[in-house]
């Protein structure tokens, strides 16, 4: 029997894809660390889950909050595999004390108490990006990383999106399209727009010096973004010119286009889950490339980058 493997099967068929992909990313490293430490889900301990989450906060600097995230999904895990024990406990009255004993060690693991070194505050959260830092990354920021950053914003899309979307493949050079793919949900996959003056010359750019790095893309990214932390006191991650995308897009719409149905043409923008609004809505909204090309937050902002 493999505990994971199992317990996997039962979160696909009870709670579904996503719930099953979460899972799996916070479950299946913690198991690797098992075997890579000679042990197995079948006789680790507390102490082995404590360890785990002391050298994962140590070697990547993990909030408390995240940890004890991970922690729950370990516990939620052997609290499901304790019922599932009790269940199939033998009619062979010599195999008890071996079932009562595993049985005993998931429910401690169930209940363990979070660990010292994860009590405490998390330092304060920074505020999210403002259109002002916005400017100020584009002016100090290489010219490679300020494309980077122009285009995160422009577009709104998630990293692993960004990565995935913006190569010649997906990109209709000639409508001024680009297809979204590699999407979290699905009302993720969508077409985005641009104009082919300006934005597109960015694009090409973009794709031309894209080539020189290497496989751990979205990590680059990361670390590029992070040496621009000085200019700004807020957040400078890839999300955050997300979010910035979404203020700004609803603010220039709500401000130039005043439809009621703004709100609704930003969350596709954006990818958001249908299912959350009323579905007919989708259906009768306006032309969105139009919208897009019109009432870019961005239009006014043509002399950013310096093109060649």
């Amino acid at each position: 029997m493999n505990i994971l493997e199992d317990y996997f099967e039962h979160v696909k068929i009870h709670r579904g894809e996503n719930t099953y992909k979460t899972k799996k990313y916070s479950l299946q490293p913690f198991e690797d660390w098992l075997k890579s430490n000679k042990k197995s889900l079948k006789d680790c301990t507390d102490d082995d889950i404590a360890l785990y989450l002391k050298k994962k906060k140590e070697k990547k600097k993990l909030l408390n909050r995240t940890l004890k995230q991970y922690l729950r999904e370990i516990k939620t895990m052997f609290r499901w595999y304790e019922k599932r024990k009790r269940v199939d406990m033998p009619t062979d009255v010599s195999d008890f004390p071996k079932y009562l004993k595993e049985i005993n060690r998931c429910e401690l693991i169930a209940q363990m108490q979070i660990p010292s070194f994860m009590i405490g505050p998390d330092p304060e959260k920074l505020p999210s990006l403002t259109f002002e830092d916005f400017q100020k990354l584009i002016k100090v920021a290489e010219y490679h990383d300020r494309i980077i950053i122009y285009l995160l914003a422009y577009f709104g899309m998630r990293v692993r999106e960004f990565i995935n979307s913006l190569n010649e493949s997906n990109i209709d050079w000639q409508k001024g399209e680009v297809k979204v793919v590699g999407t979290k949900t699905k009302a993720s996959p969508r077409t985005l727009y641009f104009d082919k003056q300006y934005t597109g010359k960015i694009i090409d750019i973009y794709l031309k010096n894209r080539a020189t790095y290497k496989k751990k893309y979205r990590h680059q990214i990361n670390k590029r973004l992070d040496r621009y932390k000085d200019p700004i006191d807020t957040k400078n991650n890839p999300h955050a010119f997300r979010r910035l995308f979404n203020t700004e897009m609803f603010k220039s719409l709500n401000q130039k286009h005043k439809d009621p149905m703004d709100r609704y043409i930003v969350k596709r923008f954006m990818g958001h889950e249908k299912e959350k609004d009323p579905t007919e809505l989708y259906s009768n909204l306006p032309d969105l490339k139009n919208i897009w090309l019109k009432y870019h937050y961005l239009n006014d902002y043509h002399n950013l980058i310096q093109l060649p």
